[in-house]
């Protein structure tokens, strides 16, 4: 899987160890890069979920998003243990 498909969505069948991906060197706590998009991603999203002026719809995906990217944080938050 590349960083590109990491900036468009995740896909729920590839599980990929967040070890194997580049570090935020500036960080004091070093994070995985798919770990850090996914939480930057979850900001974006609630703030979808949280627009009243968008549509139901608009907001109904968001809210399925919000839970994939769930999904996604506790399993990375896992393999760092």
């Amino acid at each position: 899987m590349t960083y590109r498909d990491y900036r468009i969505g995740f896909s729920g069948t590839d599980l990929i160890s967040p070890t194997q991906f580049e570090y935020y060197p500036e960080l004091k706590y070093r994070m995985p890069q798919a770990l850090a998009h996914a939480l930057y991603r979850l900001e974006e999203v609630q703030g979808e979920i949280n627009d009243m002026e968008l549509s139901e719809e608009v907001r109904r995906i968001a809210r399925k998003r919000r839970h994939i990217l769930n999904g996604w944080i506790s399993y990375y938050r896992e393999q760092l243990q």
